[in-house]
C-alpha cells in the first residue's frame, strides 16, 4: 500500500495485471470518509465552545450528525464524480479500460486525505485552544478562522497534500485507461485546476 505513494507508476502498473477489487477501495474511502467526519466534529465541538453567538446560529447536538452524515456521503459521491469525469476526460483519447478499474485506481489518490485529517487536528485544535472568537454569524467564524496564521498554514498543507493525491491520479488515470502520461496529466490537470482557482477566489474574499 505505501508502494503507491512513493512509486504510483510501478504500483499500478503491477496492479494493472490483477482482477478488480473494487472492495479495497470501498474500504479506503470509508477510511477517508470516516477522517473527515471525526476532524470536522472535533473542530465543530471546540468552536462551539469558544463562540459567543446566538443558539439560532449554532446546530444542535443533532445538527452535527446529521453534518457528519452529509459529508460521509460527500466524499464518497466526490470518488464517483472524480473517477467519472477522468473517466469522461479520457474518451477523446484513445483510451481503453473500464469504468470499474478507474473507480479502483482513482480511490489510492485519497489516501494523502487521510495524513490531511491528521494534520489539520494537529495544527486547529491547538489553535482554537489558544482562540478567542467573539461574534454574531456563522460567517464571521469562518472570516476569523480564514484570518488565522494557523489557517495559512493548514491551506498550505492541504495544497500539498493535494498535489501528491493528483501525482497519484496521473498514474491511475494512465494505467486504468492505458494512455500515455502527457494526456494523463493534461487530463488530471483540468478540473484540479479549476478547484485550486475556485479556493484561491474564495480565500480572496476574505483578505
Amino acid at each position: 500500500m505505501l508502494k503507491v505513494l512513493i512509486d504510483p507508476n510501478t504500483f499500478f502498473s503491477e496492479l494493472s495485471s490483477e482482477k478488480i477489487d473494487i472492495k479495497l477501495s470501498i474500504g479506503i474511502m470509508l477510511v477517508v470518509a470516516f477522517g473527515e467526519v471525526i476532524t470536522t466534529y472535533v473542530i465543530f465541538q471546540r468552536i462551539k465552545s469558544l463562540v459567543t453567538i446566538d443558539e439560532s446560529y449554532i446546530l444542535a447536538n443533532f445538527g452535527i450528525y446529521i453534518a457528519g452524515v452529509l459529508i460521509f456521503i460527500i466524499v464518497l459521491f466526490i470518488w464517483i464524480i472524480i473517477s467519472a469525469l477522468f473517466y469522461l476526460l479520457t474518451k477523446v483519447t484513445e483510451s481503453k479500460g473500464s469504468f470499474k478499474r478507474m473507480l479502483e485506481f482513482i480511490s489510492y489518490g485519497f489516501l494523502p486525505q487521510i495524513l490531511v485529517a491528521m494534520v489539520t487536528l494537529i495544527i486547529m485544535v491547538p489553535a482554537l485552544l489558544i482562540s478567542q472568537i467573539h461574534v454574531v454569524s456563522r460567517e464571521a467564524v469562518e472570516q476569523q478562522l480564514i484570518s488565522n496564521i494557523s489557517m495559512t498554514v493548514l491551506f498550505s498543507i492541504e495544497l500539498i497534500f493535494l498535489i501528491w493525491s493528483c501525482y497519484i491520479w496521473i498514474f491511475a488515470v494512465k494505467h486504468a485507461r492505458m494512455i500515455s502520461t502527457f494526456k494523463s496529466v493534461c487530463i488530471v490537470a483540468i478540473p484540479v485546476m479549476i478547484y485550486v482557482i475556485y479556493i484561491a477566489i474564495r480565500l480572496s474574499t476574505y483578505v
